[in-house]
């Protein structure tokens, strides 16, 4: 997916809704890390539900223990292109029965991205869509 104008072209990909490149027409060059694999494979990933590791890959709710990798899931899962324009990228990933099995919650995650002259803007939106529920994230 890709968003552009007059100053930046920036690029994002559907898993794990991580940007992949800002490039700054203007100065010539890259301005987000281009994930060199000798270094880290990585650009910007999202780290959801977790930021960090749980001990032993693992975390109690309610009785139950899910296996949980470090920083969470979203960044290895694929989500819904909801949006792309030359302005805006919309991402969506909802809970399934994989989210499940490691997250017992039921949700909704919105990432979006927004360009605007030689700003990108970045907003994330999480829903507990069982709002009976407390739903426990960072």
């Amino acid at each position: 997916m890709k968003m552009e104008n007059e100053y930046l072209r920036v690029e994002a990909k559907a898993i794990g809704a991580e940007l992949t490149s800002v490039y700054d027409k203007e100065l010539q060059r890259e301005c987000l890390w281009t994930a060199d694999p000798a270094v880290w494979n990585r650009h910007a990933p999202i780290l959801f539900p977790v930021i960090g590791s749980c001990r032993n890959k693992e975390y109690r709710y309610q009785g139950k223990t899910y296996p949980m990798g470090q920083h969470g899931f979203c960044r290895d899962t694929e989500f819904e292109v909801k949006e792309e324009s030359d302005c805006r990228l919309v991402f969506e990933l909802k809970d399934n029965e994989a989210t499940r099995a490691v997250y017992p919650f039921a949700f909704t995650l919105t990432v979006t991205y927004e360009l605007k002259g030689k700003t990108v803007s970045v907003y994330y939106t999480v829903k507990n869509e069982a709002e009976e529920t407390p739903m426990y994230f960072s």
